[in-house]
């Protein structure tokens, strides 16, 4: 026991030793220092990107292992090629999968949601000043209500909405995905972005009305909150003929691209 507790503190450690390497040759010097300097006392630390403006995350939080998903594993990098696709990201954090999408898809327009106040309040400082980005306070949900955080004690990233009672002080307003294209005028959507933590369970279960709207769904599933998260993403794209694993993500696409092969 003791030894497989040494042996996991010193994988986390030659972990951590790799992705701050790999964040120091990618964003240099600098944005390297603002993440690891051991005597800053600032909350906020500011890492210019590739399309040189800058992205706020939040030091000692889970948004350091979101942008190491993201900007390191290119969790973003989808294979499809799309000229000026409408975006859903459900779910959108502090914003890195929208900056990160509109980099690789530069004449995008992106609808983020996300139902945190305080990721939301960063999500739409990372977002600032982007052409055709549009945020949202909401949760995204089977049916139109009103929804609560289920465990605000957690990290950021791994907030879950429920269903907010009657007595609930604090509610957050949820709409369904073909709600969200109606309101944006929006017939299909080429992509949509689906980290909703176990949401997606009921979410993909009522998809009907809006499934075949949808070009591309990039969705990470959480079956260590609810089973059954990956056979419902795996139901609702059925007639999906691509699949492609990427990170912690599963790109279903109705459309191929250069190496793709169709789902068994």
């Amino acid at each position: 026991m003791a030894l497989s507790k040494l042996y996991r503190k010193l994988t986390n450690v030659q972990t951590s030793i790799l992705h701050a390497m790999l964040i120091l040759n990618r964003y240099g010097v600098s944005s390297f220092w603002n993440m690891y300097n051991p005597f800053s006392s600032q909350k906020l630390v500011k890492v210019v990107l590739e399309d040189g403006r800058p992205c706020w995350i939040r030091r000692g939080t889970s948004d350091f292992h979101a942008f190491v998903q993201i900007a390191i594993y290119n969790e973003m990098n989808l294979p499809i090629k799309l000229a000026k696709p409408r975006v859903i990201d459900a779910g959108a954090n502090i914003g890195l999968a929208t900056r990160f999408l509109k980099m690789k898809y530069p004449d995008a327009e992106i609808l983020a949601i996300e139902p945190d106040s305080d990721n939301f309040e960063l999500l739409q400082r990372n977002t600032e000043g982007l052409t055709g980005v549009s945020c949202v306070r909401a949760g995204l949900w089977w049916r139109a209500q009103k929804l609560c955080i289920a465990n605000a004690s957690d990290e950021a990233w791994a907030y879950r909405t429920e269903e907010a009672q009657a007595e609930a002080s604090i509610t957050i307003d949820a709409f369904t995905l073909d709600q969200l294209m109606e309101k944006n005028g929006w017939s299909f959507v080429e992509l949509v972005k689906l980290d909703i933590e176990s949401a997606e369970l009921q979410v993909l279960k009522n998809s009907a009305d809006w499934i075949s709207k949808v070009g591309a769904i990039l969705i990470e599933t959480h079956d260590n909150l609810k089973p059954g998260c990956r056979l419902a993403a795996y139901m609702a794209t059925r007639d999906f003929p691509y699949e492609m694993q990427l990170g912690e993500k599963i790109l279903f696409s109705q459309w191929e691209w250069e190496g793709a092969s169709a789902r068994a």
